[in-house]
């Protein structure tokens, strides 16, 4: 089997991560020792330094949390408006324990609310694009999921009373002047 391939430079954000777990697996080895091991076990030219095995460490939270995506990449990318896209992220969390579909204009607009409730400058503000939009997306994993009808939100045991009281209710009408006005808009 052929060697990985060694790279110098930056370390890629798996391997910050393989390293943070080696810290937690064996809290006995020193900075030096782990950044000795790093080398070794990660086929790299040059050892990492004591400091750079240090920064990894204060910034672990990072690297654990990082998306499969996220872990090939070798720096991560800052936010200018962290706390927004935590908010965001958070409320969409919420909507999706309580079954509610989001449109990419709904995120847009709901963003737009969050920044005036953190108060935001106007010109620190974001601009709401669908590449914007996208990396959020992709940032925390959510996927744009077509729901259908009012699937997932009917309750089964009240929906066969409702039908025979439905039944009753319609039984004076004709039937040419009965809609469903479900989906229409």
């Amino acid at each position: 089997m052929p060697r990985q391939p060694k790279h110098v430079g930056n370390l890629t954000l798996q391997q910050k991560k393989k390293i943070c777990e080696w810290s937690a697996a064996h809290p006995h080895l020193t900075q030096r020792e782990l950044a000795l091991k790093a080398q070794r076990e990660l086929a790299l030219l040059k050892q990492p330094t004591q400091g750079a095995i240090c920064n990894i460490l204060k910034r672990k939270e990072t690297f654990m949390r990082a998306t499969d995506a996220q872990l090939q990449r070798r720096r991560t990318a800052t936010l200018a408006h962290a706390a927004v896209d935590d908010a965001l992220a958070n409320w969409v969390h919420q909507c999706q324990a309580w079954r509610i579909s989001l449109s990419g204009d709904l995120l847009k607009a709901k963003t737009r609310r969050i920044e005036e409730l953190l108060d935001t400058p106007n010109d620190l503000c974001l601009r709401f694009s669908n590449g914007w939009l996208q990396a959020f997306q992709a940032r925390h994993g959510f996927k744009s999921l077509k729901m259908h009808g009012e699937e997932g939100s009917v309750d089964e045991a009240a929906l066969s009373m409702q039908r025979a009281d439905l039944r009753s209710d319609l039984q004076f009408y004709r039937l040419t002047d009965i809609y469903n006005m479900d989906e229409t808009r």
